[in-house]
């Protein structure tokens, strides 16, 4: 079953999802520090250590 319970993350602010056979990249739009009432993104990458491609 996916998400696995023990590591389920609802993330409000989700951009774009591109998902793999072995990673999943995930940017998000985020309050902007620098800049009032502006947002910037955040790209991060999981790596699935498991997959056999």
């Amino acid at each position: 079953m996916w998400p696995p319970a023990d590591e389920e993350q609802l993330i409000p602010r989700i951009a774009a999802l591109d998902i793999g056979k072995a990673e999943l990249v995930a940017c998000v739009r985020v309050p902007s520090e620098s800049r009032a009432g502006k947002r910037m993104q955040e790209v991060t990458t999981y790596f699935d250590h498991d997959a056999r491609c």
